[in-house]
Formats: structure tokens, C-alpha cells, sequence
């Protein structure tokens, strides 16, 4: 099971993220400590001590200075992002900020935390300078004489100190390996590695450290937080986490105009090259490598008081609390119970398997019947007659792709079934009990295994759904699956797991755990549909969601149906799709009290806006069209096409005072956006706003939208298309390609760059080249003709080809 240990911090480092946004860390602080503010907790006298920060956090550990330590000094020098009124000033005499260091470990499991804060360093030094130390593990953070940021003297690093510049310094360690982050730059390209001590002694800030051969730190520093973290970490969330002002884009210290002004210019700008702090002066707030409404959210949210445009609008009634996720710690230590216990109980199986070897081996019976009807006869190594299992029996399925049918009540006690491949299928008439284990997906096979139960599978122990590669399991109409003991669905695999109709029977005595990497598909055909029973604990980390309607069922906003219910509940889903909605409708899955084990999982049809695409005129609604849908106040949108389908020339928008588009480049034939900075727009049901003729004649059908509510939340829309699909070739659009959109192409071609459909970019590709022209080869003569006499075919075409010729030859000459 230690691979299962490794196994399970691999997938809490995938955990993290929203729907349909990348995973990032997810930072629990610790302790923070704002180093100059007598804030809510602090002691009197000007002491540093632990506070309760903005964001309502349980006061962490009592930060004082050591005995014998000279008076702290203050400044009112201080990042001009940060709401900090004023710094604490060292100069090498021997200021010291001490907390206890155990403390910062706890809850973080493998040692999986990290410390920040901003300094402003002096350029008089007297050598090595000491910015953290902890003689509990003799770790060491400071600056070298060279003047760069180091770890346990190794480095240095690659980012210089900026010597009289605040600058934001943090440090993240998983236990071996670790990194120093400059302003969200990583300094080395390589992790170096270490092994830390035990934790224990204290951790001070500025301090000497006697042992080695650092002098103290002289400089100023503010805001100083530890934290603990879960997913994959990266600067950009450490930057979000640092203090930065939520919604001020320039750092002027205000949220205003202007911070909208940079961020709608620069809505849907690819990031990739970019630094974290590059991609913050932009408008990538929240550090996920976007420029999209939740940054517009905590722009409009933050903003200064009197911070309007110069546009008579009613202010909008938005409020977006900004802040950090926090993954409670009592998550991890239920990980680290159940991965304690998991060893113990390994080592008392081994024990008594250890102490059964000593009287008789149990036997591993295999099945040698090839495909078909189950028959208990068909094995060999069996302790029964002739072969066949008997009780205490483990039973091996080869890899194999076929299927193997259990039709009946087959009346057998054994302990353990290991599946390595095919389909073992329980029929409506056939049942199957085990004592122990059920490890599906065992082995290297040619698939991980799947098990079918329509009849009735009750296993006594552990069900693995994928013990080694992917396996699934298919839990069909009236069929029953029950397990006493854990349902595991985050090994190795991509754990499956499919349920369908309401009449299924599904209980797990004791915890599910749902993995980053596992899948349920939801198999919907009516208004029922049966929970999954979990008697101790629903442990979901992370994992996907599909929800399919079939059978012809259409759901409402009146539908809801429970996925779980539980006696308790830890994490949340990732990602949820959907498919079968219909429009003006989405999925939304929520968490709380209820049914008959006290917590359940839900999934809820809710309203969402719509976006109706006519394909014939190309004109683009938005609408809340479903029946029953709750009015939508929101205050901007973004559409997105990922094949260059949109036309943003026609774009006319909703129509409204306050309504701005994004601006150049930002608005594309990628994507078109509208924001309300001011105020925002109450879409009832039944409610529309038709934007303009911005579907490109022939476009792909792969347009998406997302809105962000006035209150602060953001949401996808769905896409709904109407109408005949123009054609890409009709480059002046009226219904019918012939010589008159040759004509546009010939007067376009050799365009390189800034296309569109009317200049003869058939393709969308930004170029009229000769793809183009073959394209509207290919389509010449589609559509109804207009009243007015068309030359011949041929003659067309002949025509066609003298303009190629001639533009070939134009653009040699160029």
C-alpha cells in the first residue's frame, strides 16, 4: 500500500480549480502576520503579534519580539498596492521576530508549506544577510553579499535584489524540494532538494544565525504570512495571495476607470509568454492565465469610492467578495488517518496471512472456461473438487476481451476476485456474493475490466474500480451493488462509474472515495433517480461528472435529482459536464444537509442565458429563454469562437447606456465582449437583446458564452443555432456564391493578415491566398440565385481561372 500512498498525494497534487479552469494551489494560511498594523488581536505597546487579516482568519500564532532583542522600529514605508499602513525598519542590530515552528507544520501533512513577504532591502550590508531562519531544521533563507535571494547557501538565485524597491520574496517546500519565488518568477530552473529535520524550535524573521555565517538583515518588511498548500503550485495564485490590491491592475493604490480601461483592451490576450506579474499588468487578476469576467468582477467589485466613468448610469447593486480558497485541513488529516489505517490494517493482513501460510496456502483458482455462461467447473488451482473454488478462495479472470455471463445464482463463498480484463456481466437473473475483495482492473490486460450488474453483486470487502489501469463499472436498471466496505475510484485508473434509470440499488458500508483522475456518468432518462448510499464518508477529490439525458427525457428547471447521500461529505467536483439540456439551461451541482444519512449531493437544472445563433442572417441573441428561468442581472459577457467565426464589424451590442465593447485587438473574430462598469441589465425570462449579424456565413458551430452576474458570480451560457448554415464562400452574403464573391476574393487576395469573410478569406485563417479560391471553387453555384441573369458556368469559371492567373502574377511583381 505504500504505492497507494504515493499514488494519493499524486492525486491531491492534481486537485484545485473551478469548472472548466485550469488547477492551481489552493493556499491555507497558517499564520499571517502584518508586521506594523495593531490590528483586531494585537497586544499593546507596538509589539508584532498575530492578527485576525481581512479575510476573518482565526488569529494563528503570537509573533513577539525575543528576549534581549533590541525595540522594534517602524516605517511608514509600504508596498503602495497593499492596504498596510506601516513596515517594521531592521538594521542589522539584532531585531528578531520569533514564532513557534512546529506550528507551521501542522496540517500540512508531507511538509507541503511555504512562507512570504515583502521586503525592501538596504544596499548597506555587512555580508551574507538572514531574512528567515529556523533552528529547529538549521533552514536558512537570505541574500547573498552578490546581492541574490538564496536557500541554505545554495544558489544563488537568478532574479538580482532590487536594493530601495519593494519586491514580493516567497519560499514553498514539499518536503524535499524546494523554491524561492521573486515576484512570481521561480529562480531555479532546476528544484534544488533537501531533507528537512524534525519540526520543532522557533522561526525567526531578520535574525543572525550564530551557527553559520549570516549577518542580520537591514532593510524594511511588511505583510509576512506562512501557509500550507494543496494542487499544483505556481506564482501566479502566490502573487494573487501576496496582497495585491483585488481589481487595481496599475497599482495606483485605486480601482478605477483606468484598471477597466487596461483590462477590457486586453480580454482573451494568450499569456503563455508571459511572466505572472506581466499578465497582472494586463488584468489577470486571479492568476489562472486568463484576462476574462472574474477579473472584470474584481475590478467592478473593488473599485474606489467615485470611481465611475463619466456615463449617467444607475450603479449596479454588485458586491463580489474576493478572497482565497481554503480547503480545510481536517481533509487532509482524514487522507492521513485512512492512509495510517490502510498500512496497519496491511500489516495486520500480512500478520495473519503470515501466520495462516504456516497451516494451509489459500488456493488462487483461475478461470480456464474461456468466454460464455460462468460455469464453476471451468478452473483450475481450486481448493474445491475438481479444481472449482471453494470458501477462502481468491479467483483470478485473464486478460481477456471477451465476456463472461453469471446467469444465476452460482451459490459460491470465496474471498477474492482479481479481474484483468473482458466484461464480467451479471444478468437480471444472476447474483454473485464475495467475502472479501473485488480488484478489477488488476494487471497489465488489454483494458482494465469492466463489471455489468443488472442482477446482483454483493462483495463483503473492498470494491477497486481500477486497482491498476483504468476499469469501469456499469450499474444497470434494476441492478444492485452492494459493498460493506470502501468503494475505491482513485488508484492508478481512471475509475468509471455508470449509473442508470432510478430503480438502481447502490450502498458502500464505508467510504467512497471519489479520485482527481475517476468519472461517474449519470444516466438520466426520468424525474428519478436513485443516490448512491454511502454509510460512512463521501471523500471526493476533485473527479469528473457526466450527466447524460437519454430516453428522449428533456429536464426543466423544476428537475433535481440526488447523486449521493451520505452520513458525511469532504471536497467538491471539479469538473461537470452536461448533454441533453435544453436551451437556457445548465447543470448545477450542490452540496448540504439532507436525505436519510444527513448529506447529499445534488444535481439541480437551473436557468441559464442562451445565446441563439441564426445561421441564415448570422444575427446572435441573447436571451433567457427557458421556462420558469430566474431573471439574470449581469454586467458583461464574453463570446468566444475558437475557428475565427464571429464578425465584429456588425457587432451592435445590447443596446444600452453604460455598455461598452472590449477594444482593440481584444475584440476579434475570436472573441467580442461587452461590460457594464457602472451599472448592469435585468434579463427576465423570455427576456433578449439581439447583438447584431456577427456570425460569419459558414462559420463553425463552435461559438461559447460566458456572462458574469452583477452579484459577483460567472456562468456559461448555452448555444443554441437556428436557421441554414450559409456558405463560407458567399463573401458578400447574399445567399448564393457565384462571380460577384470572385470578384471579392480577386480584390482581396494576397491579404496576409486582418482578413474576413468579405475580403475572400474562405477559411477564416486572416489570409486570402489560393485555399480560398478553391474553396469557393468548390461551393460555386450554392444557394438561391438572385433575380438578375448569371453568366454560364463555365464561363465562370474560365473567368475564375484567368483571375487567378492574374493575381499570381500581380503578386510576383509585388
Amino acid at each position: 500500500m505504500c504505492r497507494r500512498l504515493v499514488l494519493a498525494m499524486a492525486g491531491i497534487l492534481l486537485l484545485g480549480g473551478a469548472h472548466g479552469v485550469p488547477a492551481y494551489a489552493v493556499l491555507n494560511p497558517l499564520a499571517y502576520y502584518h508586521l506594523g498594523e495593531d490590528d483586531a488581536g494585537a497586544t499593546t505597546g507596538g509589539t508584532v503579534v498575530t492578527t485576525v487579516d481581512s479575510l476573518g482568519l482565526t488569529p494563528g500564532i503570537e509573533m513577539t519580539p525575543l528576549l534581549g532583542s533590541n525595540a522594534l522600529k517602524y516605517s511608514s514605508d509600504k508596498p503602495s498596492f497593499l492596504s498596510s499602513t506601516r513596515s517594521i525598519a531592521f538594521d542589522a542590530s539584532e531585531e528578531t521576530l520569533s514564532s513557534v515552528a512546529t506550528k507551521w507544520y501542522e496540517g500540512t501533512g508531507s511538509f507541503r508549506w511555504g512562507m512570504e513577504v515583502f521586503l525592501k532591502p538596504d544596499a548597506s550590508m555587512a555580508g551574507r544577510e538572514s531574512i528567515f531562519f529556523t533552528n529547529g531544521t538549521q533552514f536558512t533563507m537570505g541574500i547573498t553579499p552578490e546581492g541574490f535571494f538564496y536557500v541554505n547557501q545554495t544558489g544563488p538565485g537568478t532574479t538580482a535584489v532590487k536594493y530601495g524597491e519593494w519586491q514580493h520574496v516567497a519560499f514553498t517546500t514539499s518536503g524535499s524540494f524546494w523554491q524561492i519565488y521573486v515576484d512570481g518568477v521561480p529562480q531555479f530552473p532546476t528544484l534544488p532538494n533537501f531533507t528537512y529535520g524534525a519540526p520543532g524550535g522557533t522561526a525567526t524573521l531578520g535574525s543572525s544565525n550564530g551557527a553559520e555565517v549570516e549577518t542580520s538583515y537591514t532593510g524594511l518588511m511588511d505583510e509576512h504570512r506562512v501557509f500550507s498548500w494543496t494542487g499544483g503550485f505556481n506564482p501566479n495564485e502566490l502573487l494573487w495571495f501576496s496582497g495585491r490590491k483585488a481589481g487595481d491592475v496599475n497599482e495606483d493604490g485605486l480601482v478605477n476607470s483606468a484598471d477597466y480601461d487596461i483590462w477590457r483592451a486586453n480580454v482573451g490576450v494568450d499569456l503563455t509568454p508571459l511572466t505572472a506579474l506581466q499578465g497582472r499588468a494586463l488584468g489577470d487578476l486571479n492568476g489562472d492565465r486568463q484576462i476574462n469576467l472574474a477579473d472584470f468582477g474584481l475590478i467592478k467589485s473593488n473599485k474606489s469610492p467615485g470611481a465611475v466613468l463619466a456615463v449617467p448610469e444607475p450603479a449596479g447593486a454588485a458586491i463580489l467578495l474576493t478572497g482565497i480558497g481554503i480547503v480545510a485541513l481536517r481533509q487532509r488529516r482524514r487522507l492521513a488517518a485512512r492512509t495510517c489505517k490502510t498500512v496497519a490494517m496491511l500489516g495486520l493482513v500480512a500478520a495473519i496471512m503470515g501466520a495462516a501460510s504456516t497451516a494451509s496456502a489459500q488456493a488462487v483458482a483461475v478461470w480456464g472456461g474461456g468466454n460464455g455462461n460462468w460455469n464453476d467447473a471451468n478452473w483450475s488451482g481450486g481448493s474445491g473438487p475438481g479444481g472449482r473454488p471453494g470458501a477462502g478462495d481468491s479467483i483470478t479472470l485473464p486478460p481477456t476481451t471477451g465476456t463472461l455471463t453469471v446467469s444465476s445464482n452460482l451459490g459460491l463463498s470465496f474471498d477474492k476476485v482479481i479481474q484483468q480484463g473482458g466484461i464480467l456481466d451479471i444478468t437480471p437473473s444472476g447474483s454473485l456474493d464475495l467475502t472479501g475483495v473485488f480488484e478489477n482492473g488488476r494487471g497489465a490486460g488489454p483494458n482494465g475490466g469492466e463489471i455489468r450488474v443488472a442482477g446482483s453483486l454483493t462483495i463483503g470487502g473492498e470494491l477497486d474500480v481500477a486497482y491498476d489501469v483504468a476499469g469501469r463499472v456499469r450499474v444497470l436498471a434494476s441492478g444492485m451493488l452492494n459493498i460493506a466496505g470502501n468503494m475505491d475510484t482513485w488508484w492508478t485508473g481512471a475509475g468509471i462509474v455508470d449509473l442508470t434509470g432510478g430503480s438502481t440499488n447502490v450502498t458502500v458500508g464505508a467510504t467512497y472515495y471519489w479520485g482527481p483522475s475517476a468519472t461517474i456518468n449519470a444516466n438520466i432518462n426520468s424525474a428519478a433517480f436513485a443516490p448512491i448510499k454511502v454509510n460512512t464518508e463521501l471523500s471526493i477529490q476533485g473527479g469528473t461528472l457526466n450527466v447524460n439525458f437519454t430516453d428522449g427525457f428533456v429536464p426543466t428547471t423544476s428537475n433535481s435529482w440526488t447523486l449521493f447521500d451520505a452520513a458525511a461529505r469532504a471536497g467538491a467536483i471539479t469538473n461537470v459536464n452536461g448533454n441533453g439540456l435544453a436551451p437556457g439551461t445548465r447543470l448545477a451541482v450542490n452540496y448540504g444537509a439532507g436525505g436519510t444519512l444527513g448529506q447529499v449531493v445534488t444535481i439541480d437544472v437551473d436557468s441559464t442565458l442562451n445565446l441563439k445563433v441564426n445561421q441564415s442572417t448570422g444575427v446572435i441573441t441573447l436571451e433567457n429563454p427557458a421556462a420558469g428561468a430566474t431573471a439574470m442581472n449581469i454586467d458583461g459577457y464574453i463570446i468566444r469562437s475558437a475557428s475565427n467565426s464571429l464578425v465584429p464589424g456588425s457587432f451592435t451590442g445590447v443596446g444600452s447606456v453604460g455598455w461598452l465593447p472590449g477594444t482593440a485587438p481584444s475584440q476579434s473574430a475570436k472573441l467580442i465582449s461587452e461590460t457594464n462598469f457602472n451599472g448592469s441589465l435585468n434579463l427576465t425570462q423570455g427576456g433578449s437583446y439581439p447583438l447584431g449579424a456577427i456570425f460569419a456565413s459558414g462559420g463553425s458551430q463552435d461559438l461559447s458564452l460566458e456572462f458574469h452576474l452583477a452579484s459577483g458570480e460567472t456562468l456559461v451560457g448555452t448555444v443554441q443555432y437556428i436557421g441554414t448554415p450559409g456558405f463560407a464562400a458567399d463573401f458578400n452574403s447574399n445567399g448564393f456564391v457565384d462571380g460577384a464573391d470572385l470578384a471579392l476574393w480577386k480584390i482581396g487576395y494576397g491579404k496576409a493578415s486582418g482578413a474576413v469573410k468579405s475580403d475572400g478569406d474562405f477559411n477564416l485563417d486572416g489570409r486570402v491566398d489560393g485555399a480560398d479560391f478553391l474553396g469557393w471553387q468548390r461551393q460555386f453555384g450554392s444557394g438561391t440565385p438572385p433575380i438578375a441573369a448569371i453568366p454560364e458556368p463555365g464561363s465562370v469559371l474560365l473567368a475564375a481561372m484567368s483571375a487567378l492567373v492574374v493575381a499570381g502574377v500581380r503578386k510576383q511583381r509585388s
